[in-house]
Order: C-alpha cells, then structure tokens, then sequence
C-alpha cells in the first residue's frame, strides 16, 4: 500500500519486470486523478480516496496497478526431448499456451503457464518424450533484465551512438539513434526513410546508406529486425551493422558494391510493449474483431504461397503465433510487402534478423517436401557466413532446419519479391540459455559482431554472383548489352567480366 498526501506526486512500481508509473493529484470533492504514459488523465477507481489521501492498493505477486496480469510469476521455461520430430509437432500441436522459445532437430525449448505444467508433462510422457525445467520463475529473468537495464540508465543520462550500441534500447532510444546515426559520418551517405505505419500509427523507418549522395542505382542489401518484439537482441545487431557501415572506414569495399537499407525495428509498437508492459511479448498490437485478445504474428502473415495457419501458424487470436484473419491483414507486413515489391530491381539479398537459436535459415518454410531451385546455393552462401561467424550454426531451409512455419517473411521476399538470396538468421544464445532472446548487456557486442562478420562475408560473397540493371544516368547513350551467366573468379577474364558488369555493358543476375 502507497499512502499520497494531497497534492501531485509520482509513484514507481515494478510488473513484468518493467517500470510503471504514476502520477496521483488529488481533486477535492472528485477523488484521484491519475496520469499513465499509456492511458493519459482519468478518475482512476484503483486509487482511494480516505480522508483526502489518495491509497494506492498493490498487490502481490507482480499483480500491481493498472489491473496488469501477475507477468510471468511462475511462469516455466522447459526443455522438450522428443523420440522424433513427429512426436515432438504432437506434444505441441492444438496448445496454443506452449510458447517455444527455439526448436532443434526433436528438442525445443518453451515457455508454459504454471497452470498447464501437468498437462504438458502427461502429454510428453505419453509420447515417449522427457521434459525438464530449465527455470521455475521467468518473471525473475524479466526483473533481472530490468534491473540491469535500470542500472545502465543510471549511469548515462545522455549516450552517444557508441553507447548505445551496448545496451538495449527502448522505442523512444530506438527512434533517437536513428537520428543520431545520420550525422557524424564521413564515410557514407545515409538518408531516413518512412516506409509505413504501425497498427498504432508509428513509424516503420528504414535508413539507406550509400557510398555517396549520388543516388546510383544500385545492388542493395535489405535487412530488417525487431519483427518479433521480444527478440530484443536484433535490432541492437542491425543498430551494430548500421554503425559499422556507417562509421567504420573499412567498410568502403561493402559500400562501393552495394547500396544498404535496413529496418531495425519492423514493429514498433509490440517492441515497445515488451519493455513497458509485456516483456515476452511477440506480435503487433492489431485490435482483432470478434476477439479481446490482442496482435498478429507478423511472420505468419505475409501469406506465400498463401494463409496457411494450419502450417506453423494458428488461428486463434489468442496464440502468440496467429496469423491473421487474412495474408497481409498486418500494416506492419503489408509496409515490408509493398517496400520490397517496388524495389526487387535492385535488392539482391533480404536477411530477415531473430532470435534464438544460432541458426542460419533459407526458403521454403511453408513445408516440409517443397525445395527452391537454388537451394544448393543459397546453402552454400549460408555456410560462407557461417564459417565467418562461430562456424556453429544451423543452416539448411527452415522447414527442415528449424519447423514449420508458413507466412514467413523470407518466403514472400524470395517467392512474392522475387529476392534471390533470402534468409533468416537467428542469433544467439543458443537454445538451452535461461537468457533467451536478450542476452546479458555484457554479451552484446560480442554477439552483434560476430553477426556483423558473417553479413561481410556473405556480403562480399554475393559481390561476385549478383548483378543489376545498369545504372541510370541524365547522359543519354546507345550501349548494346548482352545476359551473361557470371564468369568464375579465378578466371583469367574474371577482371574484365567485372568492370563490363560494372560500366552497364553485362546484364543479369
């Protein structure tokens, strides 16, 4: 219980493992008024007035103000071994309340509800799997997050660019870096771009970086994050990769190949949820009709070959993995649709960033049996990343690799966009880690740079296989082009092929 005398005053308290506050001014003859961040003034019924103080009742067990739920108070994190991948799709089949953190081979790891905990553990023994309790209380891992993050803010009012690359930062910080990045550099040339809305009327913005201000048409790497929103640990990756190739002189190479466009955070609005109010928070926040359950899995939605909830996905509201009344019902997945539609001229990779589980994904999700053509390539490409990361991650198609899960979007940008080189990445920890999707911030710049050496290396590794369109000039000229498959690069001519692909003269990918 909080007593407040007469007059304005600010309260903190601790849910979720996130701070909430309050404003309380009392109002003579009318009760408590209260201010909240999210809900604005109102009369508030939870504050009560006696004797012309307002009382604040809190109550225990992470259940405060605001009428938030208790947050994740013995809520499990359990590791599921199954006797084959089929038994292991059964045990999680039709429960919706198994949140799987990270999945490999017949092993995943999950977030469960106490009050599911013994139907889960009958339901594993009765397919002939083991199941073990990797942490009794997520809320203690949420409160340990916070705190640290807490004691990070303490320290620094005011960041630089370099500190904020050692952190995790809210939306509000999210939004600030972007604009710090753009000045400063004398490197490249950079340029924000808003390339849609948020469910909640946020902005979902992309940062283009250039070589120059010349606007040359050229071959572009596209990378977004943050598309699931507690999967806190890649933006702060793409953040990294925007600074490296912003600030870093040796990225010129990676600049003079191909142009950059990244979103670091594709949902704002559940990003910035999972830090004010739900830390485990995946989806948008999209009202659904006929339902108070609230958000879209973004990737579930985009719908290649088509909606397909039965596969990976739910259609429940409810479900952390709903896809969606409809393919592309999200603003957020229709803003990366039209986004990568208008410009498959130029972009010739999509990595998509996520967290957990060190894997390095490839098309199709949607199924177990459909392969893409190139699939031999784009396994190839994954394991030249690979080996310039740890060398100790997953690669193959995500189907096979990880599970099932259509209306992802790495299989609309390689079969709706037409994106040659489209993969998923997922970042560390790896799967059996009580840190999950936001690593200790004394883990972070080991983590963002190991990514950021397994995106050169496939960077410069598709300097040598992709083509574009010559570049568009005002000089007008008569050039007779011809379609020419890539010469080897330890060819003799290899010097000449690229400087023909270079003047316009050789055409294709």
């Amino acid at each position: 219980m909080l007593l407040l005398n007469s007059g304005r005053v600010e309260a903190s308290w601790i849910t979720r493992g996130l701070v909430n506050r309050l404003k309380v001014t009392t109002l003579p003859g009318q009760g408590c008024l209260s201010w909240t961040p999210d809900n604005g003034p109102r009369l508030w019924p939870g504050v009560t007035m006696l004797s012309g103080v307002c009382v604040i009742l809190v109550l225990t067990l992470g259940q405060a103000v605001l009428g938030e739920e208790a947050g994740y108070r013995s809520y499990k994190l359990v590791k599921v071994d199954a006797p084959s991948e089929l038994k292991l799709r059964a045990i999680v089949s039709g429960r919706d309340w198994v949140d799987v953190f990270s999945s490999e081979g017949v092993s995943l790891t999950a977030m469960v509800p106490p009050r599911h905990l013994a139907e889960l553990i009958r339901v594993v023994k009765s397919q002939g799997g083991k199941i073990t309790v990797l942490h009794e209380d997520m809320q203690k891992v949420a409160d340990e997050e916070y705190r640290e993050r807490m004691r990070h803010r303490r320290r620094r009012a005011v960041t630089t660019k370099e500190q904020d690359l050692l952190t995790y930062l809210d939306l509000d910080k999210q939004y600030a870096f972007q604009d710090k990045i753009l000045s400063g550099s004398s490197n490249a040339h950079m340029v924000k771009e808003r390339i849609g809305r948020s469910s909640e009327d946020r902005d979902i913005n992309l940062i283009r970086i250039s070589a120059d201000a010349s606007g040359q048409k050229k071959r572009t790497i596209f990378i977004d994050a943050g598309i699931h929103a507690r999967e806190w640990i890649a933006p702060a990756t793409a953040n990294y990769i925007l600074y490296q190739l912003a600030y870093n002189a040796s990225s010129a190479g990676l600049l003079r190949d191909f142009n950059w466009e990244i979103v670091p955070v594709l949902n704002p609005d559940g990003y910035r949820y999972s830090h004010v109010s739900s830390r485990y928070w995946r989806k948008n926040r999209q009202g659904n009709t006929g339902s108070q359950c609230i958000g879209t899995d973004l990737n579930r939605n985009f719908g290649y070959p088509q909606h397909m909830p039965s596969a990976g996905g739910s259609s429940n509201p409810c479900s952390d993995i709903y896809s969606g009344p409809s393919k592309l019902s999200a603003p957020e997945s229709r803003a990366l649709k039209n986004y990568l539609d208008s410009h498959n001229d130029t972009i010739v990779a999509y990595l998509s960033l996520h967290s957990f589980g060190r894997y390095i994904l490839y098309p199709w999700g949607y199924s177990l049996t459909a392969t893409p053509s190139d699939a031999a390539e784009l396994e190839r490409v994954a394991q030249v990343a690979n080996k310039a990361m740890s060398d100790d991650y997953i690669t193959g198609s995500s189907s096979k690799a990880l599970y099932v899960a259509a209306g992802g979007s790495d299989d609309y940008a390689k079969g709706g966009a037409k994106i040659d080189y489209s993969y998923t990445i997922e970042l560390p920890p790896g799967m059996s880690s009580r840190y999950n999707f936001a690593p200790p911030t004394s883990s972070i710049p080991g983590y963002t740079s190991e990514a950021w050496n397994g995106v050169q290396a496939l960077a410069r590794e598709l300097a040598k296989v992709t083509a574009i369109a010559a570049p568009t000039t005002t000089k007008i000229t008569t050039t007779t082009t011809t379609t020419q498959k890539p010469i080897p690069v330890q060819s003799p001519y290899y010097w000449l092929y690229q400087w023909l692909k270079d003047q316009g003269v050789i055409l294709g990918k």
